[in-house]
């Protein structure tokens, strides 16, 4: 047994998919538009589509923010090697200086 796929739009009416395109049509427009413009034009508690375009622009955000922060993380990384090299070879110095001193 087959599930039904409840997104086929072959299975909608004209009515129906026309009030799809409609949908899609205002979801393309709001993530056109910046997020001041989003939340001035919220036509209320009963329209979610403001609410979910605001969601997915901060998950967008959330993502960058993560790619950034591990590109930064390996930086980090990479310097406190380079760091604790500079430090083993300045204590071998030292102790170089002092026997021959």
């Amino acid at each position: 047994m087959t599930a039904e796929n409840p997104y086929d739009l072959a299975a909608l009416n004209d009515e129906q998919r026309a009030e799809k395109d409609q949908q899609l049509q205002k979801a393309s427009h709001l993530a056109g538009l910046s997020d001041a413009e989003v939340i001035a034009w919220q036509p209320g508690p009963s329209d979610d589509r403001h609410l979910m375009e605001m969601i997915r622009r901060l998950k967008d955000e959330i993502a960058a923010f993560r790619r950034s922060s591990d590109r930064l993380s390996t930086q980090v990384v990479w310097l406190t090697g380079v760091l604790v090299l500079a430090t083993l070879s300045l204590v071998a110095l030292a102790i170089i200086t002092a026997v021959k001193g």
